[in-house]
């Protein structure tokens, strides 16, 4: 009995590891055949386009991404204050003073739409 359980916790524990500490969180196909994807790499929050990596702000994390008009919104937070940034210039949506996250970003006709 006790080499049966020690054979599923290994392969439990090997089912769990992640090698690469890579998350991703958010995709978004462009019309003109790009692919984005939003995510985290260590500490790092970043989005790839067609496999390239961007940085965004480390300590950050990034959960939605959004591409219209060759710009580039991706949204999330650092610590309790959520954010969005646009072709990597960040955005503060609250101050800090309440807990909150940025999940999803949407934009029409220059509004960006953001949920939490």
């Amino acid at each position: 009995m006790k080499k049966i359980n020690l054979i599923i916790l290994s392969i439990f524990i090997i089912s769990c590891s992640n090698s690469n500490d890579t998350e991703t969180n958010d995709t978004n196909n462009n019309p003109n055949g790009n692919i984005y994807v939003a995510g985290n790499e260590h500490i790092y929050a970043k989005y790839w386009k067609n496999n390239t990596s961007n940085n965004l702000q480390n300590g950050t994390i990034i959960n939605g991404i959004f591409v219209e008009n060759n710009n580039i919104y991706t949204c999330g937070n650092y610590g309790i204050v959520a954010k969005y940034w646009v072709n990597n210039n960040v955005y503060n949506l609250t101050d800090g003073s309440r807990n909150a996250e940025a999940t999803g970003i949407y934009v029409n006709n220059n509004d960006v739409y953001v949920s939490g």
